[in-house]
């Protein structure tokens, strides 16, 4: 195989690496492309992504995926070996069919879906939610953060609004 076979729906460029690029879509893998090469490097298997859900952690260098289905939706890998490192554990009062998930800064990962049409942000470290913005009218099919500042933004898209939410440490 030299690439997808099904509907791509997320592309991410390496944040130190030019060239190199990974894509997810419907059929259960992530590509890893090099614009020098003719067509997919290599391929992870597993991630089910249906919307912007491929983030690549630019510190420890692992990807994060989020994928559309009830069991194992975020998962961590290797970026240099495409082993999974964990599945992060989401209990069912947090579970959702995901559509978008990224790493938010090097401590925390933010992912929406669409059972409890919500986004949450969970701890790296602990794997807890530690915030999350449930029972929108529609699913949430985008998310985005400030990169920098002392106070982070996350920006949430769900129907036809954008919920802006901002993180105030006391």
């Amino acid at each position: 195989m030299n690439g997808h076979r099904l509907r791509v729906f997320a592309l991410k460029f390496h944040p130190y690496e030019p060239n190199i690029f990974i894509s997810g879509g419907w059929d259960d893998t992530v590509q890893f492309w090099d614009l020098r090469q003719k067509g997919s490097t290599r391929s992870l298997f597993g991630p089910h992504i249906c919307g912007d859900a491929l983030d690549i952690d630019p510190v420890h260098n692992h990807i994060l995926t989020g994928s559309w289905r009830k069991e194992n939706t975020l998962q961590i890998w290797d970026f240099n070996n495409g082993a999974k490192i964990k599945d992060v554990p989401i209990d069912h009062m947090h579970s959702s069919l995901l559509y978008c998930a990224q790493w938010l800064g090097k401590d925390y990962m933010v992912c929406g879906g669409c059972d409890h049409n919500m986004a949450m942000v969970i701890d790296r470290g602990t794997l807890n939610v530690t915030g999350q913005v449930y029972d929108l009218p529609q699913g949430v099919y985008c998310v985005d953060s400030t990169k920098t500042g002392a106070i982070h933004k996350l920006a949430i898209g769900s129907e036809h609004q954008v919920h802006i939410v901002k993180n105030e440490k006391k």
